[in-house]
């Protein structure tokens, strides 16, 4: 596949020789923790690259505005995977999607409108299913394909110790259903050595560093519900005409420092009109609980 690239390019010369090797060395390295996961989980893929919308196989998310319109979504989702539920006549279902970079799942995104991709994925599955199945989320994750590298303080590390820092390396990020049988299906070494950012303790509590990245029944519910009205009003905002540039901005990280449309907008907030969109940080202690009190309190919880 690598040899194959368009235009020989990855062969014309030591330098792109040299990347080739690397390019190859890091598919292998992918392909060998999400074979690892494979083994340890009982979710098996169900779809790849699966396209939802207009005269796809699976319907749009539809989305009502103020006047009674409708707008639908389209997109594609880079994998989606299904295991059995014995406690439910629905399917688990576990959202995969693929990222080069170092990116994360943080509820503080999600409240602002600013990370909403994974959780719309999800809802479109939830509320359409897939094929004849009813599904219950059971986690919405990105997969990193890492550097390449591992960095050791004490020089040479074992074969062990290796693989360890390869799973550490490639860990998920995401959120992910608090369902004993949800946990159990994810990975079945969760009480040892997990792939994942929670680990059950011996008592059969489930631990994270982060309690928000782990979600109850009802707050899978209304988070999706949640994002549901997000896209709504953007929606809205969008075809009344709203296409100002007003990145966003949360404490000293600033939206334009990631953008490849800088040159473009040439939005600079010293000049008159030109304002961030401040988004306030969530208390550290238990974002969840307060992004859904919040969205509760706000009406987040609505049909839409």
């Amino acid at each position: 596949m690598v040899s194959g690239v368009k235009g020989g390019i990855l062969d014309s010369d030591r330098r792109h020789v040299h990347l080739r090797s690397r390019l190859r060395s890091r598919l292998l390295d992918a392909v060998n923790i999400l074979m690892t996961e494979m083994e340890r989980s009982q979710f098996r893929p169900a779809a790849l690259e699966l396209e939802f919308g207009p005269d796809a196989s699976l319907p749009g998310i539809s989305l009502r505005l103020d006047d009674g319109e409708r707008v639908y979504l389209r997109g594609q989702i880079d994998r989606v995977d299904l295991a059995e539920s014995t406690a439910s006549q629905r399917k688990l279902v576990r959202v995969w999607d693929y990222k080069l970079g170092q990116t994360k799942l943080a509820l503080d995104d999600v409240a602002d409108g600013i990370s909403l991709q994974l959780l719309a994925y999800c809802l479109v599955l939830v509320e359409n299913g897939l094929g004849s199945h009813r599904l219950k989320p059971a986690s919405v994750q990105y997969f990193r394909v890492a550097e390449g590298f591992l960095s050791s303080s004490s020089g040479p590390i074992g074969a062990r110790e290796q693989d360890q820092l390869w799973e550490k390396q490639y860990a998920v990020s995401g959120l992910f259903g608090s369902d004993p049988e949800v946990l159990a299906a994810l990975d079945q070494f969760l009480s040892v050595r997990p792939m994942y950012p929670i680990r059950i303790k011996q008592n059969g509590d489930v631990y994270s560093q982060d309690r928000a990245k782990v979600l109850s029944d009802d707050e899978w519910t209304v988070l999706l519900a949640f994002v549901r009205q997000l896209m709504g009003r953007f929606a809205q905002e969008i075809l009344s005409g709203r296409a100002g540039a007003t990145p966003h901005r949360r404490g000293n990280q600033k939206a334009c420092e990631r953008c490849d449309y800088e040159n473009v907008c040439h939005f600079d907030p010293a000049v008159v009109g030109h304002s961030y969109r401040v988004c306030s940080p969530m208390p550290s202690k238990d974002k969840k609980k307060y992004l859904l009190e919040w969205v509760s309190e706000s009406g987040g919880v609505i049909s839409v």
